[in-house]
Formats: C-alpha cells, structure tokens, sequence
C-alpha cells in the first residue's frame, strides 16, 4: 500500500466527492427557474375582477399580450373598459416584463414587476395607471 492511501485516506476521498456532489446539486436548485414566452402562452384570467383577462401569443417570432377588458356602462351604454388591446412584450431579468401598447403613439416602452409561478402571474398594473406599483394576480385558463 502506497503512503497516504490507507483505509482513512480512501474515506476521506470518498467523503469530499460526496460533498462536491451535494454542492452542485444545492447550487443548481437554488437558480431561479427561466421563463420562456412558450410557458406563458394561453389565456389567464384576473383573479379580483374576473373580467380582465391576459392572453400570450407568439406571432412571427414576436410575443404579444391581447388584454380583454370586461364591460363598463357609461350613459345608460355598455362598453368596454378602456386600455384593452394589443401589447407587445419582452421578458427580462429579475422579475421584469418590458410592455408597449401598440396603439401608442409614441411607442414608448415601460416596465413592470412580473412573476410566474405555476398557473400564476404576479405583474404590476401596467393599463390604466390608477396607482403605481399596484400588484395584480391571473390565473391561467388554458
């Protein structure tokens, strides 16, 4: 037997792969899962109002959201609430979501808090600004 490689020395070997593994392992669980448009396509609904409603499609390499207001009336008049309409969207990092209203005449783009977890997103109010930060939650339909 070879100095330094007793039965101690192959224990101790043994031991530290262990522990190497169980580092990796704990430090690709601690990353965040990536969100993908693919995994938010589908209609999701507005889980206060249950009118407005949230639906993520990918047109020609380009991801938009077609908000769907409920209904108002005004006047003696049913209408739709304002603000619906298409959106086109990017994902970014930390819990962000970068969005412009196509009917916007200066195509400005703002963004938002947004968080997907499971059937649930978390983003900030991002129409008709009432107050700044609000948090609205959607669930998905489909």
């Amino acid at each position: 037997m070879k100095s330094g490689q007793g039965p101690t020395a192959g224990n101790k070997k043994r031991k530290m792969k262990y522990l190497a593994v169980l580092i990796l392992t704990l430090t690709l669980l601690s990353f965040d899962q990536v969100i993908t448009s693919t995994d938010l396509n589908g209609k999701w609904v507005d889980v206060n109002t249950e009118t407005d409603t949230l639906t993520f499609e990918t047109v020609d390499k380009r991801d938009y959201i077609i908000l769907g207001r409920g209904k108002e009336v005004h006047n003696g008049h049913s209408s739709t609430k304002s603000c619906y309409g298409l959106y086109t969207y990017k994902l970014l990092a930390g819990d962000r979501i970068s969005l412009s209203w196509i009917y916007s005449s200066s195509g400005d783009t703002k963004n938002y808090y947004f968080k997907q977890t499971g059937d649930v997103i978390d983003i900030e109010e991002f129409y008709c600004l009432t107050q700044t930060g609000t948090k609205l939650k959607f669930k998905k339909l489909n």
